[in-house]
Formats: C-alpha cells, sequence, structure tokens
C-alpha cells in the first residue's frame, strides 16, 4: 500500500473502490494547499487528469500548475491528519458521493 491510500479505505463507506477513495484522498490533498481554489483546483484536473496523477507529478509540474508553493505544502506536517479527520467526518454524517455521469 503507498502513503496516498495508507489509512483511506478505513475512512470511507464500504462500497467505495480503493481508486476512488485514492482520488477523493488526492482531491482533499489538493484542495489543502493554501491559494487553491475551485478554480486552481479544477485548472490542476484539467491538466492532471486526476487528482492522483496530480499528486504523482514533480513538484515543478504540480507548482507550475497550482502554484510555487503546491509542492511544498504537501509535504507539509499535518496534512495527512488534516484530509484524514475530514474524511472521517464526512463518512460519520452519512456523506455521498455521486459518480459522475
Amino acid at each position: 500500500m503507498d502513503a496516498l491510500s495508507a489509512g483511506v479505505d478505513d475512512a470511507l463507506p464500504v462500497d467505495w473502490t480503493s481508486e476512488r477513495a485514492r482520488e477523493v484522498d488526492a482531491i482533499m490533498r489538493l484542495q489543502c494547499i493554501p491559494g487553491v481554489g475551485t478554480r486552481t483546483l479544477w485548472r490542476v484536473l484539467e491538466r492532471f487528469g486526476s487528482g492522483v496523477a496530480a499528486l504523482e507529478a514533480s513538484s515543478a509540474q504540480l507548482n507550475a500548475a497550482a502554484g510555487s508553493k503546491a509542492a511544498a505544502s504537501l509535504r507539509a506536517s499535518g496534512l495527512k491528519e488534516r484530509v484524514d479527520d475530514a474524511m472521517q467526518r464526512c463518512t460519520r454524517s452519512g456523506m455521498r458521493f455521486r459518480k459522475a455521469s
């Protein structure tokens, strides 16, 4: 299991696939980058095709798409804990995500 998906499946509804869980986790990580709002997130997703692919991109590529400090922000301490906490809050509240049509 890689660092991106470690612990993610435990926080999600059982009907989620591992791939979907990784993508939701990746998008939440990207949203935690200071300065990444809706427009920037969409630009990043359009450029890389998915949140997982964006996180697998080089630091230079990610910084070019999301801002000069994006890669460093992803390595910041506490990010994983904030994302895991948000995922657990979503699960506890019964939040479900629709499949894209």
